[in-house]
Order: C-alpha cells, then sequence, then structure tokens
C-alpha cells in the first residue's frame, strides 16, 4: 500500500523510525514531518506521478524527504550528492523531473533558463523549513501499479538507465526478504550505502514497510560503523565488499551479539573475504540481485549462510528468494521472473521483460539442480585471447584470492598478437620492493597461460561507483 508511513505511525506510533547521532524520530514523528513536506510540495503544485530529483546524502533530512514525497505519491529520482546542475538534466534522456529537491547552493543562485538546466523545472531548498502554518495532508490513494522510485543504474561500464519501480515490485521485495530471513519486533538496519543506489534506498523502502527502525551514517568509516552496530543495537545491514574488508581490517572486534545479518552485494565478494568474515564471528549473508528487482533476488538465510562453502566452484550458490524464478537460457545468460521484477526501462531499451515475464540479465550463470544460483561473471566480461575464452570476473575473484592483494581489478584490453589480453589493478597489502616479481610468480602458479594478466598496475584505490562496483573506463585508462 501507498500509506506504508501511515499504517506504521498507527501502528507503531512510539518505535524507533529513524535516527543519526543526537537526533530520532519515532514513526508518529516521522508521519507528521512527512505529512507536512508534502503538503508543502502540493502547495508548489506537485502531486500524484510527478517525477521529483532528490539528492540524496544519507541524512535525516533526505529520509523525510524521500517519505514526504512518496506520501504526496510522487515518484523519488534519488540522485548523488555530487551532482551538478548541467549534469542532472541530462542524465537519462525522458526522465523529465517536475522537480528537484537539493541542498546544492548552485542550483537556488542559478536563475532560470535553457543554459543553467533550470528551465520549468521547480528548484526545492533541502534545508527549508516547514511554515508552521502548513498542516499535513492525508496520504495518496493506495495504488500498487503507481511508480514510487526511479533508480538510475551505476553506469560503470555503460550510460546509466533508469529503472521505474511500482508500489507492488517494492512491497513484494521486502515481503521475500522478510520471508527468508524472518523478522523481529525489535529489528533495526544500519544504513551506510548511498541512497541513490537500490541497495541504499532499499532499506529505507523495507524499513518503513516493516515497522523497522533505521540508524544512519553518512560517511562509512570502519572503527565507527562497529561503534554505532552495538550503541544502536543493529540487527540487520548491507555493505559492499570494500566496506567488509575494512571492517575486518579495524582490528580484532567481534560484532555485537544481536547483529543477525550483514548482506554483501553489490560486487563480487572474494570467498577468502567471506570465510575471513565468519571465521571472525560476522554473520555474512551473500547476496545476488538488481535495481531491476528492488535489491536482492537471491540471499541464504543465517543458518545456511553459516555452513556453506563460499569456495565452492565457479561459486557459491544462492537461493533464489520466495516467488523468483531463475533460469539460464544457451548462452548462459540468467533470466529471472518475479513480482518485484521491474517492467521495463524508463527510455524503452535495452528490452525489458518480455510477455511472460522473463528479464534476461546481463549476468552470466547457471542454475543448479536444487535451483540455486550461481554466479560466473558478466555476459560483456569474456574476451578471447589467442582463441581461448577467458572470464574476467572469474579471473578477478582469482586473484583476490592471492594473499599479497588486498583489492583488484580486471578489464580486457587489445593486444595486436593474442587479439586481447587481461590487464589488472591491483591494491597490495604491503607494498614494496620485490612485488611485480612476487606477483608474476603467484599468478603462475594459479592462473592458466590466457588468465595472467599481461599488463597490471599497483594503485592506491581502485576506481569504483559510490556502490563500490569497478569503473571499467577508468580501468581501462591506466593501460593507455
Amino acid at each position: 500500500m501507498t500509506g506504508w508511513l501511515a499504517t506504521a505511525a498507527k501502528r507503531r506510533p512510539d518505535a524507533l523510525a529513524l535516527v543519526q547521532g543526537a537526533d530520532r524520530l519515532d514513526y508518529a514523528e516521522l508521519a507528521g514531518l512527512a505529512s507536512r513536506h508534502a503538503a508543502m510540495l502540493a502547495g508548489l503544485g506537485l502531486g500524484t506521478g510527478d517525477r521529483v530529483m532528490l539528492e540524496a546524502p544519507v541524512t535525516l533530512e533526505s529520509a523525510i524527504w524521500l517519505h514526504a514525497l512518496l506520501w504526496l505519491g510522487a515518484t523519488v529520482v534519488p540522485v548523488a550528492p555530487s551532482l551538478s546542475p548541467n549534469a542532472a538534466r541530462t542524465l537519462v534522456p525522458g526522465l523529465q523531473p517536475r522537480a528537484l529537491i537539493t541542498s546544492n547552493p548552485a542550483w537556488h543562485s542559478m536563475p532560470p533558463g535553457p543554459q543553467s538546466g533550470r528551465a520549468d523545472l521547480i528548484v526545492v531548498d533541502a534545508a527549508q523549513a516547514i511554515a508552521p502554518g502548513i498542516a499535513p495532508i492525508a496520504p495518496a490513494p493506495d495504488d500498487p501499479a503507481r511508480i514510487a522510485t526511479i533508480i538510475l543504474t551505476s553506469g560503470s561500464s555503460a550510460a546509466p538507465k533508469a529503472v521505474p519501480l511500482t508500489v507492488k515490485n517494492h512491497a513484494a521485495s521486502t515481503a521475500a526478504i522478510a520471508e527468508r530471513i524472518g523478522t523481529r519486533p525489535d529489528e533495526r538496519w544500519m544504513l551506510c550505502l548511498p541512497l541513490e543506489h537500490i541497495g541504499g534506498l532499499a532499506i529505507l523502502i523495507r524499513s518503513v514497510i516493516l515497522g523497522a527502525g533505521v540508524s544512519l551514517m553518512r560517511r562509512f568509516d570502519a572503527a565507527g560503523f562497529i561503534e554505532q552496530l552495538a550503541k544502536c543495537r543493529i540487527t540487520l545491514t548491507s555493505l559492499v565488499p570494500r566496506m567488509l574488508d575494512a571492517v575486518l581490517e579495524v582490528g580484532d572486534h567481534r560484532p555485537p551479539p544481536g547483529l543477525r545479518g550483514i548482506f554483501v552485494g553489490g560486487a563480487p565478494a572474494a570467498p577468502a573475504l567471506l570465510e575471513r568474515a565468519r571465521n571472525a564471528g560476522w554473520p555474512v549473508l551473500p547476496t545476488w540481485g538488481m535495481s531491476e528487482a528492488g535489491s536482492q533476488l537471491a540471499t541464504p538465510d543465517p543458518a545456511t549462510a553459516a555452513e556453506m562453502d563460499f569456495h565452492a566452484e565457479p561459486s557459491v550458490p544462492l537461493p533464489p528468494l520466495p516467488g523468483v524464478e531463475l533460469r539460464a537460457d544457451p548462452s548462459g545468460a540468467l533470466q529471472v521472473r518475479g513480482p518485484m521484477l521491474f517492467s521495463g526501462y524508463l527510455e524503452g531499451t535495452p528490452p525489458g521483460p518480455d510477455v511472460e515475464g522473463w528479464f534476461t540479465t546481463a549476468d552470466r550463470g547457471i542454475v543448479d539442480r536444487w535451483g540455486a544460483v550461481r554466479i560466473i561473471g558478466r555476459m560483456d566480461d569474456v574476451i578471447i585471447s589467442g582463441g581461448v575464452k577467458v572470464g574476467l570476473d572469474a579471473v578477478c575473484r582469482r586473484l583476490l584470492e592471492c594473499p599479497l592483494i588486498r583489492d583488484a581489478a580486471v578489464v580486457g584490453i587489445d593486444d595486436p598478437r593474442w587479439g586481447q589480453r587481461v590487464a589488472a589493478a591491483v591494491v597490495a597489502r604491503e607494498p614494496g620492493s620485490g612485488l611485480d616479481e612476487a606477483l608474476e610468480a603467484w599468478w603462475r602458479r594459479h592462473l592458466a597461460p590466457a588468465e595472467r594478466p599481461a599488463r597490471w598496475r599497483v594503485v592506491e584505490r581502485i576506481p569504483r561507483s559510490s556502490a563500490g562496483k569497478p569503473l571499467a573506463p577508468a580501468l581501462r585508462s591506466l593501460f593507455e
């Protein structure tokens, strides 16, 4: 239902909804703020179905505006806080937002007009106080088919695509995850992923549907994360692999006893990283998902994850969530069907689900006889080197098992003799003399000839999107 917040406020008015530092809101307080913010937006002429870009740092303020837009029945388009005015209007052809909610002063000092990107765009100051005289309004009528959010995909290797998700999509995703891992009356999520990506946004939406609390962490730092887990009595959270690695590097910290799951996704997680975390007591739950499905598609429950062989070949088997159907086509492309799945991209291309509801993903894998999915890589990550097919994701997973390497990313580069060769960027655990020779010796022992990097660079950090995915164009530029 569209009245998720109104329902939560009615059922659990005094329950914690949001907390950041010393600022706390229960569900009754959040509903009051959201309804008055929605009334202010309605006074500007905004209403049901209008697309509104929300500049979305991980703050209490952003969460209130998100809930206000959902209360109003508008379509939320979360965008990165670093988005420039000129980039905002050209993100996706056909997006055509009615308004932008932002704290960027560049927007407010720029006069309307075609050159500014502000023509016909209502710009709302995210920090402005709501006038005391503004009365709350009722939430928008229930409509499962209404588009609640539009997610702009990361565009790590191509231009971003606009993914519309309906009220029904978000509700189905939440129900499937809740069925898989269960729910608790005292559930509290830690949110430290970007809100412009589905991994972060889904936490806020999932929590209000279930009436759970959320602790917001604007800038992730591993030591602060560990401290907040205990202080805020966190039960669930989501991390990308590089965040999990940073947590493990802080020192010999055990997770608080109430923490029952850390969803790990957004990018492939090295088996060694998952095993290291589990051995240290962290309840890691490897996941597979995508924006087009409202977040997760395959996730084990905590008991299953505790017994998983993270080093299984070709990858760890992940059971699909309830209601999710999976199969692989003859080329190895994974196909998915389920009620959480979107109906097609905003711009109409590439194709969305077919007439039977099956969506062909960009991921390559197999579905085993028990129905679990094993991710092998991306459909576009295969190169031909000297007539041999090489899966770049598989090579990267192997590199991450090297004890000399903290992080790695792999791309294919053209080669006049072999057609294409592997190139790797690596972050060393202990940089120093002799590293290149040690790396070369390691992959001679562990990689097939066509898999061995023909070129490599030791870098301080891997160029990644805010969602943790390697940026292919930036990686290739290292080898130009």
